[in-house]
């Protein structure tokens, strides 16, 4: 239970907070993970004041009242510049985009008129937005704060901070992978963290072995988030409409604004005449009519793939795919192919100064991967299982530079051997 004051109860109703109650905190509207897709940001951002108010009875003597205050409304309003499937179109917008989008820098957002063409549409549902009049002269502090500067910017933003800690442990709780005596331990770890004269953080000794199953539940819940074959394609199907609609003209750096579901059915409705591919691909991402694997992949290569990771350049591979086919005599249209950057997610190494004294530890080793998924229509999903189709899709990723390391396997498959459309091993 967490107890509002009246001023978070007046943030807690303005229209910007009140739009994440439809934008998930899974970056995809998940078929097989719902526990993580259907959790939306607005109970997320409500569990970041709850912890920064549990962070705040350890330590209320540390800050000011100001900076209390600061605290409270950027652990609340952190996500309120986070656009449709949060990082999914973060991501591709930040790519494509003629200035730079950060959902974290709302000062910026606010400066630009949060990247619409009038004032008139800085709304949700026709409320006007009103973070910035409620906050009044804490609106620059607190935007600092989000992105992770002035003296509270660390515990908002930084390796593992409150937000990072309500994310990891919430979607855990969601996807049923917290052991029972692990429920109430991001209450406990925010008890163990100290802010440092210098901003930075620090962990007491009695907190070290919390930081390190932090560590751990993060590996639990992204290992799935990223390896689930449903979750991957369902990714790779909502970024090649939203890489299509930006071709297309359709979407742009001020479609943030939307909802989840608003941008779907946007694009539904866009989709006619020469986009109606556009309208067919959202469609079946609605109806959860996926594209199933052909394989998925792990490289070691980030460097050279990354250059790779835009729309023209996984077309061109998809199109080499296509003509290969053909020449072998498969009547079947071009794969679909997807890149996934793990760097920093599943695994993420944490530095903290033990409270008290001059010890650093280094909790955890950081990952850096690059996971590769080819993908193909349901009713071609056939095609999997036959050995030269498959070994045509790997020569092709080869000859593009793409060095190949290992197959990576569902880690749903050991829960459900036969889980969905055949089930089993897809390699």
């Amino acid at each position: 239970m967490i107890h509002l004051e009246e001023d978070e109860v007046a943030l807690m109703k303005s229209p910007e907070i009140q739009r994440l109650r439809y934008i998930r905190m899974c970056n995809i509207n998940s078929l097989l993970l719902s526990g993580a897709s259907e959790t939306k940001r607005f109970e997320h951002s409500i569990g970041v004041l709850g912890l920064a108010k549990e962070w705040l009875r350890h330590n209320f003597n540390v800050l000011p009242k100001n900076q209390r205050d600061i605290l409270r409304y950027a652990a609340m309003l952190h996500d309120i510049q986070t656009g449709p499937f949060g990082h999914s179109f973060q991501y591709l917008v930040e790519d494509t985009a003629t200035f730079n989008f950060q959902h974290s820098n709302i000062v910026a957002g606010e400066i630009n008129d949060f990247y619409q063409s009038g004032k008139m549409n800085l709304s949700f549902s026709g409320e006007p937005f009103a973070v910035k009049r409620l906050l009044g002269s804490f609106w620059e502090a607190v935007g600092n704060a989000i992105d992770g500067s002035g003296p509270v910017g660390s515990l908002i933003s930084s390796s593992m901070d409150l937000d990072n800690i309500d994310n990891v442990y919430r979607m855990a709780y969601h996807m049923g992978l917290l052991e029972d005596q692990e429920k109430h331990t991001p209450i406990k770890l925010v008890g163990q963290l100290k802010l440092l004269p210098d901003r930075s953080l620090a962990i007491t000794p009695q907190g070290v072995n919390l930081v390190h199953n932090w560590h751990e539940v993060r590996a639990r819940v992204y290992n799935d988030l990223l390896l689930d074959w449903g979750e991957f394609s369902a990714k790779a199907m909502l970024t090649k409409a939203m890489e299509m609609a930006l071709e297309y003209g359709i979407v742009g750096i001020e479609s943030w604004i939307k909802t989840d579901e608003q941008l779907l059915d946007f694009l539904i409705s866009e989709g006619v005449g020469e986009k109606q591919e556009l309208r067919k691909l959202v469609n079946r991402l609605k109806t959860g009519d996926l594209y199933e694997p052909i394989g998925l992949y792990e490289s070691v290569n980030n460097n050279h793939i990354k250059l790779l990771n835009n729309s023209k350049s996984k077309r061109e591979i998809e199109e080499s795919i296509k003509n290969l086919l053909k020449l072998a005599g498969f009547n079947a249209s071009a794969p679909l192919i997807h890149f996934i950057e793990d760097k920093n997610k599943t695994y993420r190494s944490v530095s903290l100064r033990i409270y008290g004294s001059q010890e650093m530890i280094t909790v955890g080793e950081t990952l850096s991967r690059m996971l590769v998924g080819v993908f193909v229509p349901k009713e071609v999903s056939k095609l999997k299982k036959d050995h030269i189709y498959r070994g045509i899709c790997k020569d092709v990723l080869t000859q593009y530079g793409i060095e190949i390391t290992k197959e990576i396997y569902d880690p749903l498959e050991s829960l459900e051997e036969d889980s969905y459309n055949g089930g089993g091993l897809f390699f």
